[in-house]
């Protein structure tokens, strides 16, 4: 069987030796640390963490714990039996929540557990 090949299919695209660089080097930016107790990707972390309790912090003074359920590939995440913690200049406010969605865009850090109960400092 003869294969018919277009002189444009011959030629190397732009990226193509970028392409190879990169397949070339990947071996060195893998972590021999790599191993399931020590996840490698934010999505492998949060894998690890599903069905466990985590306190996820988020933009605008408000923490959010609860279980991890699930997330997808933007790190969005679902969470059942929520505790929604909002700290104001009158004090702190909690409402409980049976399930919730989190959009990642929100998130500024996840913490297994519950996070500690912040006191506040007077100077």
């Amino acid at each position: 069987m003869f294969l018919s090949l277009s002189p444009l299919t011959l030629l190397p695209s732009p990226y193509a030796y970028l392409l190879a660089q990169i397949r070339l080097l990947t071996p060195y930016y893998q972590s021999p640390q790599h191993t399931p107790t020590h996840p490698n990707t934010p999505l492998e972390h949060l894998e690890s963490l599903k069905g466990e309790r985590i306190t996820a912090c988020l933009v605008g003074n408000i923490d959010v714990q609860g279980t991890l359920r699930g997330f997808d590939s933007f790190s969005n995440l679902l969470l059942d039996d929520v505790v929604e913690i909002t700290y104001e200049p009158s004090g702190v406010k909690t409402t409980k929540i049976d399930k919730i969605f989190l959009i990642s865009m929100r998130i500024t850090m996840i913490v297994k557990g519950d996070a500690p109960q912040y006191e506040e400092v007077k100077n």
